[in-house]
């Protein structure tokens, strides 16, 4: 009697799914440096390495199959951020022997859609800045200008863009950073050379007579990620004409760590960034404002609101402010300008 034996089919399980999904998105982690689409999964390289993480533990846990691929997935997830999130020049520290100023900033995206126009003003009042940049700030956040404008002596606006500068040390100069670069455009250049970001410059006068100057800049999503490089590269040339040692930005670079984008702009700015993998987008104002729900847990996973400085600061500290009802939280850092003998 001759007998047939059949294969029996390959049993799928339902891990296999969210398995294929980590797959996905591993690729495009790796993919980031050369493809600016895949770049944008690591400008939320969070949920993917706390998905990653957690189906890694639920397979070890319920002792399924395939647990040690997943393990790797989560691994492979991780590398990519380890250089951006723990090797990345910082700036220096403030430590007792640093002779300066000491000025505090603030930078805060005020959102066009955001409603708590008297929490956003109480919030950034209370946060007590000397230097304050603002984005989004247009006529729909005119109120919160105008509460800001009684505790401090000097805004500085820009009609070509909706950014400003509001500062309680004298201000000696100021304008819109793109009318630097339409001043020093050449005819015939190409048209990626109009690509800009809305920003705005002043320059700060200290109480011994220094002076250093502030840029409050927003560049837009990273999606087409090309646009963003063009902003980026004609504004780190415009920024160049300014002492860099002094410099100071600050303000919305839709960028996280680790993506490309946000490596790039370490890479071509001068000033080093002071903030490190700080989430401030998107707060609860985002959910409060746009669904009607009050949402009691900070919901921030990407960190893209930034602050960079020359040399000459020295970092005291950097944190994120509360809720404001704007979709991004406030970034706030006191920092020392070192005496010209010390800097040196």
């Amino acid at each position: 009697m001759n007998y047939r034996f059949r294969t029996q089919p390959r049993q799928v399980h339902l891990i296999d799914l969210p398995i294929l999904g980590f797959v996905i998105v591993t690729l495009m982690v790796w993919m980031a440096p050369f493809w600016s689409f895949a770049d944008l999964f690591r400008q939320v390289w969070p949920v993917w390495m706390a998905g990653a993480l957690a189906l890694s533990i639920s397979t070890f846990l319920l002792r399924a199959p395939r647990r040690i691929l997943v393990s790797g997935l989560a691994f492979l997830i991780l590398v990519p951020a380890i250089g951006p999130v723990f090797f990345v020049e910082r700036g220096e520290n403030w430590n007792s022997n640093d002779r300066g100023q000491d000025v505090s900033f603030a930078t805060h995206n005020l959102w066009g859609r955001n409603r708590a126009h008297d929490l956003t003003a109480d919030v950034l009042i209370g946060m007590d800045a000397d230097i304050l940049a603002l984005q989004e700030s247009g006529i729909r956040t005119r109120s919160i200008h105008q509460a800001l404008a009684n505790h401090y002596a000097n805004e500085v606006t820009c009609n070509r863009a909706p950014v400003r500068i509001f500062s309680r040390l004298p201000v000696t100069e100021s304008g819109c950073l793109r009318d630097i670069l339409d001043e020093n455009r050449s005819a015939g250049e190409p048209l990626w050379r109009w690509d800009f970001p809305a920003a705005v410059w002043a320059r700060i006068e200290l109480p011994d007579g220094e002076t250093f100057v502030v840029i409050s800049v927003h560049f837009t999503w990273p999606n087409p990620l090309s646009s963003q490089n063009e902003e980026r590269i004609n504004f780190a040339e415009i920024a160049q004409m300014f002492d860099q040692e002094s410099l100071v930005i600050l303000g919305d670079f839709n960028a996280a760590t680790p993506s490309s984008a946000l490596s790039r702009f370490d890479r071509d700015l001068i000033p080093v960034r002071r903030t490190q993998s700080m989430p401030t987008w998107p707060s609860q104002g985002r959910w409060t404002n746009e669904a009607g729900n009050t949402v009691a847990i900070p919901t921030m996973f990407a960190g893209i609101d930034h602050i960079y400085a020359g040399e000459r600061w020295i970092t005291g500290t950097v944190e994120v402010g509360p809720n404001t009802g704007s979709d991004h939280r406030p970034v706030f850092s006191r920092m020392i300008f070192l005496e010209a003998e010390s800097a040196n």
